[in-house]
């Protein structure tokens, strides 16, 4: 696997932010929402003293790569081979080149390593670009890259919204992993009222929930609380350890390293019983990339399948491998597998990897809010056929 960074900060374990391509501060209030600024996550030193500055940034689109990828990855569809010589499910992918995206890599993204391992055994050549900036939707629709890997549902579904024609056909993260994290003087999310709290931007799905958060505890996000825009999870972790933000949407992963190195931090709330109904990510495309290439849509449902069933297995091996990608203790490590594997993460059931319902809850809301201005169908941009048929060919299923 290639991997490639853009945008503001690469992840090397908690502490350890590296600062990469900050745009120039004047320029950094443009295009952003009312209300909502943005702070800078400087280098932290890998030793673990903190120094975080405040200033504002911008959310804009990163430079894009000196290539961009085929319109059809490799120049040809791939050819399946069910079975290799030893019985075990396999795929001729040779030739194939695939760009995807990803955030930021944490114990969780395990699924979208895992298959990117596992078409790379298969004879791909994947490029994994790690974005910070800019979402997977504006990679996609610019033509930096093939498949959208580990983002948010909601931008799928404003992509459709506006006019795309794009499909998803599995995720990486089935389950909500956000919670909203705080410091121990605020009790509850009543508390909240007048400080700064840290989400990923306006368009950010983790903003969306903690809007929603405020508003069950009857707080208005636009004028009870500072939104402060601060990039990744792990850029949040890192400025609720600094003391710059009150509180902070982050990923539970995140939160179990916090664990690890204070007892200053607590859960106030967890996002998936805020909106229970929310889908997490999904892996998409434009449209005639599956179905113009169905054996490579086959084959990653078959390894996102494979992945799921290869990671759940194994806590040991879990720790072991992703420590690989991922720097963090341990024993945060193993907490989040077991949270994984204790709300079903990372299913192998076709029908429990996207709920098409919970899609069509989170479309319904964003069309209500604003936030799309045309409704969407999901079971129209949401296909499981090609889990389904890997599921029937043994994929994941021991």
């Amino acid at each position: 696997m290639t991997l490639r960074r853009r945008g503001m900060a690469r992840r090397t374990g908690m502490g350890g932010i590296v600062e990469e391509n900050i745009v120039d501060a004047d320029n950094q209030l443009n295009g952003q929402a009312a209300g909502l600024r943005t702070l800078r996550i400087p280098a932290l030193l890998l030793a673990g003293m903190l120094a975080l500055s405040a200033c504002t940034a911008d959310g804009g689109a990163s430079p894009a790569p000196d290539e961009s990828p085929d319109e059809s990855p490799g120049g040809g569809a791939a050819t399946d081979a069910p079975e290799d010589g030893d019985g075990e499910i396999s795929f001729d992918l040779s030739g194939v080149e695939i760009t995807t995206t990803s955030t930021l890599f944490s114990g969780l993204d395990a699924s979208l390593i895992r298959v990117i391992e596992i078409v790379e055994e298969w004879g791909a050549e994947v490029d994994n670009v790690v974005l910070s900036q800019q979402s997977g939707l504006d990679a996609l629709l610019a033509g930096e890259s093939d498949i959208a890997g580990s983002h948010d549902a909601d931008e799928l579904i404003i992509g459709v919204s506006g006019g795309e024609d794009l499909l998803g056909i599995g995720s990486a993260k089935s389950r909500m992993d956000y919670v909203l994290v705080a410091q121990r003087e605020y009790e509850t999310v009543e508390d909240l009222a007048g400080t700064t709290i840290a989400t990923s931007g306006p368009a950010g799905f983790n903003t969306l929930l903690m809007r929603f958060a405020l508003e069950d505890a009857g707080l208005d996000p636009d004028t009870d609380a500072d939104l402060a825009q601060i990039g990744s999870s792990g850029d949040r972790a890192a400025a609720l350890l600094a003391g710059v933000a009150s509180s902070a949407a982050a990923t539970i992963d995140d939160w179990f390293e916090l664990q690890v190195q204070t007892d200053e931090l607590h859960i106030l709330a967890f996002f998936s019983e805020v909106r229970p109904e929310f889908p997490n990510d999904i892996y998409y495309a434009q449209r005639s990339l599956w179905e113009g290439n169905p054996d490579l849509a086959l084959a990653w449902a078959c390894a996102n399948l494979e992945a799921n069933a290869w990671i759940t297995a194994d806590q040991d091996r879990y720790i072991e491998w992703i420590a690989e990608y991922v720097d963090a203790p341990p024993e945060a490590l193993a907490e989040t597998w077991q949270f994984a594997v204790d709300v079903d993460m990372w299913p192998t059931d076709p029908n429990e990897i996207i709920d098409v319902d919970g899609v069509q809850a989170l479309a319904d809301i964003l069309l209500e809010i604003g936030d799309i201005s045309e409704p969407v169908i999901a079971e129209e941009m949401i296909d499981l056929s090609y889990l389904q048929e890997a599921a029937d060919m043994g994929c994941g299923q021991g």
